[in-house]
């Protein structure tokens, strides 16, 4: 038996749930449903809704003509919408408000003529979607880290937007560096207040607890930024997806234990018993 804690707040973040209610709706039709990219992050439960049916693509090309269509909540393009429509396809959009909200933003920085800096995973998912809703993404700015902040060409005033689930530590650095930099930086607040809630949840189990366990999937941004920031408080930390992969790994008591936005209770829950029967 190891001593092990549960963090709070942990679990399915607003964004999830509202991605899956709707996935689940359209199960309720007796027709085909296609997802285009994974619906979250969590390789689990899109295997769960394989055997439901439900038909992941990573390519529109795969979806026929007028099919039911679901996007990610992730968010996608601009351009993959239109041709979307072009295909009389049925849409549902699962993309997260938060993230509706950053789509949002940059475009109305765009049609201002402001230089645009992201803050973000240059290859996630979200980050892909929220540059597809410019008419000109190539000239947008991804920075991941604050060196990246001096390679930034010089301008009066640009316009800051943030990966939603991205380090809130790491975000606040980088924007302290661009107001250095530039003399004025329109921003809206991107960091979604789950990501933000579990990244200070976890700093506050840090100064209790030796090993932080995460429950996510390798692919969830907001999984691996708990990873980080526990690893930044110096403390040890482990991502992992089951049950199976508690196995070998060399916990130092006491344990807390959290879980990404896209990671669900029932496998928390698992990994709890396991680690404390």
């Amino acid at each position: 038996m190891i001593k092990t804690d549960l963090i709070f707040p942990r679990g399915f973040c607003f964004g999830v749930e509202r991605a899956l209610k709707l996935l689940d709706e359209a199960l309720t039709k007796s027709e085909p449903v296609y997802v285009l990219h994974e619906i979250v992050h969590n390789t689990v439960l899109v295997n769960g809704y394989r055997e439901k049916g439900v038909l992941f693509v990573e390519n529109l090309d795969e979806v026929p003509d007028g099919a039911l269509l679901v996007f990610s909540a992730h968010g996608v393009s601009k351009e993959i919408k239109i041709r979307a429509l072009q295909k009389k396809c049925r849409c549902i959009d699962t993309t997260c408000p938060f993230v509706t909200r950053i789509h949002q933003w940059v475009t109305r920085l765009e049609k201002e003529g402001c230089p645009i800096v992201l803050i973000g995973k240059k290859a996630h998912a979200e980050t892909v979607g929220t540059l597809g809703q410019l008419e000109h993404p190539d000239k947008a700015f991804v920075v991941e880290d604050e060196t990246q902040v001096d390679t930034l060409p010089p301008a009066d005033k640009i316009g800051l937007a943030v990966q939603t689930t991205f380090n809130a530590d790491k975000a606040k650095a980088i924007q302290e560096k661009l107001a250095q930099k530039y003399k004025t930086v329109l921003f809206q607040k991107g960091i979604c207040v789950a990501t933000e809630e579990r990244q200070n949840a976890v700093k506050e189990a840090c100064k209790t607890h030796s090993t932080i366990l995460v429950v996510g999937d390798w692919k969830s941004s907001n999984a691996r930024r708990l990873v980080e920031v526990a690893k930044e408080a110096g403390r040890e930390a482990f991502l992992i997806e089951t049950t199976a992969d508690l196995k070998g790994l060399n916990l130092v008591e006491p344990v807390g234990l959290t879980s990404a936005s896209s990671a669900s209770e029932d496998m928390v829950t698992a990994v709890f018993r396991q680690l404390t029967e």
